[in-house]
């Protein structure tokens, strides 16, 4: 029934996500979210146990400005500014 609705857990207390959580960035990136998204009270007390370490979860906010980041546009978009940067230096990792 959660699916139908688009209502989230949290994985640790199985209370209904409502305003900000907090997900596992690698997981999210794996297709494997809905596994591993913590409400705030839970990821605070860190006693959740995960195969990823805490330092991985973001906040939803996070996580989407750091998805958006590795879309394949803004992929793109940085190696277009690296070809143009390396047309006139030759080491444009010195200027970055």
């Amino acid at each position: 029934m959660d699916k139908k609705l688009g209502l989230h857990r949290c994985a640790c207390c199985r209370d209904l996500l409502v305003g900000a959580y907090f997900s596992c960035l690698r997981c999210v990136e794996d297709g494997l979210d809905s596994e591993c998204r913590l409400c705030c009270a839970c990821y605070h007390m860190g006693e959740f146990t995960h195969n990823h370490s805490l330092s991985n979860f973001l906040d939803q906010h996070s996580m989407a400005k750091q998805l958006k980041n590795h879309t394949p546009d803004a992929r793109r978009d940085r190696a277009k500014v690296l070809d143009f940067l390396s047309y006139f230096f030759m080491d444009f990792t010195e200027i970055i």
